[in-house]
């Protein structure tokens, strides 16, 4: 027996797909597969019990994992330059690549934590 596939809104789709990191986009996601979630109605509680979960299981999955990739909305963003020592500046690449990202990726991490502990402690 095959499942039956959601399908989402055409303006949702584009929309992530224009930007896929979109808080607005994902809440949209999730609103919409938890909405289809409780306006489905099994008329065949045996294909439940063959697939092994309900649509309340599939919708707090779909929750938890659409909570876990949201990130807050997009702001606009600004470049500014860093200098840097040459030795400073590879070990930093260094990092960055075994982490498995990049040092733009890097520095902005760690300048977050670093606002947030500031402002956590009211350091200033």
């Amino acid at each position: 027996m095959t499942a039956k596939r959601r399908t989402l809104s055409e303006s949702v789709i584009k929309q992530f797909v224009q930007n896929p990191d979109s808080v607005a986009a994902s809440e949209e996601i999730l609103a919409e597969v938890n909405a289809e979630a409780s306006q489905q109605v099994s008329t065949d509680s045996k294909d439940e019990k063959e697939i092994g979960y309900s649509d309340e299981s599939v919708s707090s999955l779909a929750s938890e994992v659409i909570a876990q990739f949201q990130v807050a909305e997009k702001e606009a963003t600004v470049r500014f330059t860093v200098d840097l020592a040459q030795s400073k500046h590879k070990k930093f690449g260094v990092i960055a690549k075994q982490l498995n990202t990049n040092m733009s990726s890097l520095a902005r991490t760690l300048i977050e934590k670093f606002i947030a502990e500031v402002e956590q402690h009211k350091l200033l």
